[in-house]
Parts: C-alpha cells; structure tokens; sequence
C-alpha cells in the first residue's frame, strides 16, 4: 500500500499545480474503489486548501485551479471512453509485484519500499 500512497500524493502534486489536469486513480474493482481506495485519497484531500469540493457520489475532487481527480474501476470500462485524461495510475497488485521486483533491482529508490518485516530469532 506504500507505493500506492506515494503515488496518490505525486497526483495530488500534480493536480495542485498544473492547472486544469484530468487525472484518474483506476482501481480492479468498483468495490474496491468505494470501500478502499476512495476513502484513503479522500483523506489525503480532505487536509488540503486547494480543494474546490469532493464528491463522494462519484469520486472525484476539483481543485480550486479547475484541475480534477476521478477514481474509476477497471470492471466499468465504459466509464473512460472519451474524459481525455491527462494523467492516470492504475491500481493493479500485479503492478505492485513488478515494482518490487525494479526495487529490487535498484531501478526505483527503495523510498518506495515497504517497511520490513520483523524478524524473531528463537
């Protein structure tokens, strides 16, 4: 869940200072989006002053610069014909196993690493 936070806070970044970007959060599943997702990005953007308003009706967030973020799920395609995004991250947990496998390989900072697990001797 690490890199995923890192990567919502990138988009809100993003949204704050580029006015009028598009910019979509594309989860594996619709419920996945509304119990998990949404919740997490909404708590990020609750603590900011550059919100116009967020809608927990269609999770989205506008910003007070016209920018927008829009959470959608992949098992709705047909909600992302044609919105000419300008930015998107998807949220897949295969995704998240080939970040590992770069950091790893020290191809992406270990920042985005998870913490380690505790290890109990005998």
């Amino acid at each position: 869940m690490r890199v995923y936070e890192d990567a919502i806070q990138v988009m809100i970044i993003r949204a704050e200072t580029v006015p009028g970007e598009r910019l979509a959060v594309i989860g594996q599943s619709y419920h996945e989006m509304r119990e998990v997702m949404w919740p997490a990005i909404r708590l990020h953007l609750r603590q900011l002053v550059s919100i116009r308003c967020i809608s927990d009706s269609d999770m989205s967030a506008t910003f007070k610069n016209g920018s927008v973020i829009f959470c959608y799920s992949e098992d709705r395609p047909g909600q992302l014909r044609g919105r000419h995004f300008s930015g998107a991250m998807i949220m897949e947990r295969i995704a998240e196993q080939e970040i590992m496998k770069l950091i790893d390989a020290g191809v992406i900072p270990p920042r985005y690493a998870p913490p380690p697990k505790p290890e109990f001797g005998l």
